[in-house]
């Protein structure tokens, strides 16, 4: 095997800030509805001569017939508008803007700076929301603050009447960069707390410098320069992916009034030492919610004695020497060998689909082995009630140490959101033991096993030993303990902290 090539130089400052700058760049007409782009052509017919109007808008009209979605019919103006500039009519694309923002962004604005009794006003800054932020919201607002979310994607059908109920209000700026800026220079909250994921941190940067008076508050699931090193980044995604990533983890550091993030302290302190900053840390994780628990009334295996276990998630596949879950198929075949009866319950943002060949070694072993199946996911509102029947959640796969290359620290200190949906459900877990702390928080409570990969052919023999009635009952407990509604004090203590300081 040739050697990979040598990562590319790093961007200079004046190219990270370019590269940000970017996305925010452009004089398209603001991301619209099919209504708007409809009344943007009607408005430019109107100002061009008869004949060529009357083409223009019976061509639209054609166009919404075939019942365009709202981004290909706002992605349709774009060679319009500049025809619009071309002959001195910035003032239709002027006058469109003025309809979004007035239809659109002022209404959602002026819920979040008129303010309301109780305690303060959060805004829920994401790329694409995912549910810890979501569990957040729902016990602040169970204690008096009140909670908005800004998502850069639309959500998907099924998931958008979740979030709509955990929050005050929601709103996407339909996948444009350009929009959610608009929008976020209207908004006036006590608080930003921004879902910080890989590629996605200049959504950090964004927030600080239209901060107003806010605080900001940058959560992070995973942190990049401790995901893997850059030049191992470098070899999958483009360096000017990576060195903004880079550069957002340190200017958010020094600018951020707190960081939340999954990692333990020492990990994250050994982050802020090596980037020279040191604002504010809280751990939080997706604590129980009272919603969403289900213990469930039996199992499967009570009728037939077949163990089943479940992996609720995302199946990861490619490249290897970035995500040691691509062993997840080779470590299935030797649960199910065991005669150990195993289903995926799929990320509900990601369904698999057979026909996709990224996925051809997991339809392979449903072909092989019957006692192995892919389903959908479902929210979080109903996963609990799907989890329950099942005997353990699993998150097991060979773990190949030699071909992996992803930073020490990511393997040591990463902890799944899996995991606590798993207690959600009341359910034992089966963890790889190269994940430690994962492997840790499940061995000192009694919560389930840490499985080595050198292991993984003896994990039936290791569950028929396994004092099963004693883990359920931690588990339970830990619920109790440590749900949302106990552990989002914590968080509201540091939203205290910061604005009282700023």
């Amino acid at each position: 095997m040739s050697e990979p090539a040598a990562a590319p130089p790093p961007l200079t400052e004046d190219e990270v800030d370019q590269t940000y700058r970017a996305f925010f760049a452009g004089d398209d007409p603001l991301a619209c509805t099919r209504e708007q782009a409809a009344a943007f052509v009607a408005d430019l017919a109107d100002h061009l001569p008869p004949a060529e109007g009357a083409g223009l808008a019976g061509n639209f009209a054609r166009f919404l017939d075939g019942n365009p979605d709202d981004d290909t019919a706002w992605r349709s103006l774009r060679p319009l508008a500049r025809i619009a500039r071309a002959r001195g009519l910035q003032a239709v694309v002027a006058r469109h803007d003025g309809r979004v923002v007035e239809q659109d962004l002022e209404p959602f604005a002026a819920r979040i700076n008129g303010g309301g009794p109780g305690g303060r006003t959060v805004v829920f800054l994401a790329h694409q929301p995912y549910f810890l932020i979501m569990r957040e919201a729902m016990y602040l607002r169970r204690n008096g603050h009140r909670a908005f979310l800004v998502s850069h994607e639309p959500l998907s059908p099924n998931l958008r009447p979740l979030f709509a109920g955990a929050f005050d209000g929601v709103i996407d700026a339909r996948r444009s960069y350009p929009l959610l800026r608009r929008l976020l220079q209207m908004l006036r909250p006590d608080v930003f707390h921004v879902q910080c994921w890989m590629w996605s941190l200049f959504l950090g940067r964004l927030a600080l410098d239209l901060r107003g008076g806010a605080a900001v508050v940058c959560e992070f699931y995973d942190v990049t320069s401790i995901y893997a090193p850059r030049d191992v980044l470098c070899r999958h995604w483009p360096r000017e992916m990576v060195d903004l990533d880079l550069a957002m983890e340190g200017h958010i550091l020094r600018h951020a009034d707190a960081v939340v993030g999954r990692f333990p302290e020492d990990i994250a302190g050994r982050w802020m030492d090596r980037l020279g900053a040191a604002p504010p840390y809280l751990r939080m994780l997706p604590y129980a919610c009272a919603e969403f628990t289900d213990y469930g009334t039996g199992k499967l295996s009570a009728a037939d004695g077949v163990t089943r276990l479940v992996y609720a998630g995302s199946l990861i596949v490619d490249p290897s020497y970035l995500y040691p879950e691509a062993g997840t198929a080779a470590g299935f075949e030797r649960l199910l060998a065991q005669g150990l009866a195993i289903d995926v319950l799929h990320n509900p943002h990601q369904p698999v689909r057979r026909e996709d060949p990224a996925y051809a070694d997991f339809f392979a072993l449903m072909d092989r082995y019957p006692r192995f199946r892919i389903l959908d996911g479902v929210p979080p509102d109903r996963l609990s009630a799907a989890l329950a029947p099942y005997d353990f959640g699993i998150h097991l796969f060979e773990y190949d140490l030699d071909t992996v290359l992803t930073n020490p620290d990511q393997r040591r200190g990463v902890v799944a959101t899996k995991l606590f949906a798993y207690f959600e459900a009341g359910l034992p877990v089966l963890m790889n033991a190269e994940y430690e702390e994962m492997a840790r928080i499940l061995e000192d409570g009694g919560f389930g096993l840490g499985i080595a990969t050198a292991d993984l052919d003896r994990v039936a023999e290791r569950i028929a030993a396994f004092d099963y009635a004693a883990a359920v009952a931690a588990i339970r407990a830990f619920n109790r303990d440590h749900g949302m509604d106990r552990e989002i004090h914590r968080l509201i203590a540091l939203y205290d902290r910061i604005t009282g300081a700023r």
